[in-house]
């Protein structure tokens, strides 16, 4: 995550030579690769053997794949410059102003929405520096990197939030900002947090919960979501406990929405109503222009490129194939075509159902569909 303006070419080390038949196969180390193009970089220095002990049959796959995939690395390094990717931002923050310049690099190792949640739920999502406009994606510590005057900036721009930034927000003066406090939930509440958009409570494991107390009693957050006193399911049982998710404009104009929980090692509530969840978020933020229609783990990012066309990045991440590809997008289009290995554009047929577009497409484990839509 590094401005791509600053340096005339970037280069990924994959440093994850096969140490062992398990260290990592082939058919991910080309994902590696697609995902690392797909994030600004120019190419890569990959370990594909173990230099200490010679051993070339554990290896033979590595050049193997690689070299099938040179036409599609190169089409998509291509095909890239110029795209304007969409969705909410993650900002990188300047170095100048890394609070433990001691240990540089560390704004990466906090956790993030992309890593710990949006960036399994095949949502959009674009990195850009600072000063760049959009809706701004803040969880946790990453608050901490960034000046009073840019914090400001993204508040105005509108921002969603985790519980634990909206701390380090409000301790920094800009809770008039994101319209909430907030504040330990010491009663038993439901391990659901109930949306008022769905019929069933959403689950939430591993991660604190909060209730979002109003900081400003003239101007009031709209609630979403709701804690209960019960894990039960039948909403006729229960009884509201607290406020959960709320959606606050502030007096710059920015729409902050905040969750009621710290996202951190909140991978194991990564379930398809989170997913909901999240999509119905973004929704409200403005910042879905398409998402993969999956129900399992997808990385996606969508983009405009300078023709007209745009592109659409799926990345399969879980164990199980995808035989179709589902995408929800806001415009059907007329044409989809699919990047091949060899670098060539091959045409798809595909299916609608309502917002859906259905790619006859199969993506086992471990592999990428790069397609292009055109209306």
């Amino acid at each position: 995550a590094i401005p791509r303006d600053t340096l005339a070419e970037m280069i990924d080390e994959s440093d994850t030579c096969p140490h062992s038949l398990f260290s990592k196969s082939a058919q991910t180390m080309n994902l590696h690769i697609i995902v690392g193009l797909l994030h600004g970089l120019d190419g890569g220095k990959l370990w594909i053997a173990n230099t200490r002990f010679y051993a070339p049959e554990p290896i033979i796959k590595f050049p193997q794949t690689i070299g099938r995939n040179q036409g599609l690395y190169r089409e998509l390094h291509r095909t890239l410059k110029g795209v304007k990717w969409q969705g909410p931002v993650l900002s990188v923050p300047a170095p100048e102003n890394d609070p433990h310049p001691e240990f540089p690099g560390d704004f990466y190792r906090e956790y993030s929405w992309v890593d710990q949640m949006t960036g399994f739920f095949g949502l959009p999502y674009r990195c850009e520096k600072a000063d760049v406009k959009g809706i701004h994606l803040l969880a946790g510590k990453q608050v901490n990197y960034f000046t009073d005057a840019e914090l400001k900036r993204f508040l105005g721009d509108g921002c969603i939030i985790d519980a634990e930034a909206a701390k380090l927000l409000e301790s920094r003066g800009f809770a008039h900002l994101t319209g909430v406090k907030p504040l330990q939930i010491t009663k038993k509440i439901s391990a659901g947090e109930w949306m008022k958009f769905f019929h069933y409570p959403v689950r939430v494991f591993g991660a604190a919960q909060y209730e979002l107390v109003p900081s400003d009693s003239e101007n009031a957050p709209e609630y979403i979501s709701e804690f209960r006193d019960s894990d039960y399911y039948q909403a006729s049982t229960t009884q509201k406990v607290c406020n959960g998710c709320s959606v606050f404009t502030n007096k710059l104009g920015g729409k902050v929405i905040t969750v009621p929980f710290v996202i951190q090692e909140s991978r194991i509530g990564i379930v398809p109503e989170r997913q909901e969840y999240m999509r119905k978020l973004f929704c409200i933020a403005g910042v879905l222009p398409a998402w993969s229609a999956e129900p399992f783990d997808t990385l996606f990012r969508f983009g405009k490129l300078p023709d007209g066309q745009d592109i659409a990045a799926i990345c399969n991440i879980s164990y199980e194939p995808m035989d179709g590809v589902n995408i929800g997008v806001k415009k059907v289009p007329a044409k989809v075509v699919k990047l091949a290995s060899d670098g060539g554009w091959d045409e798809c047929s595909f299916s609608t159902n309502g917002n859906i577009i259905t790619i006859d497409d199969t993506l086992h484990c471990a592999e990428a569909g790069i397609y292009k839509l055109s209306y």
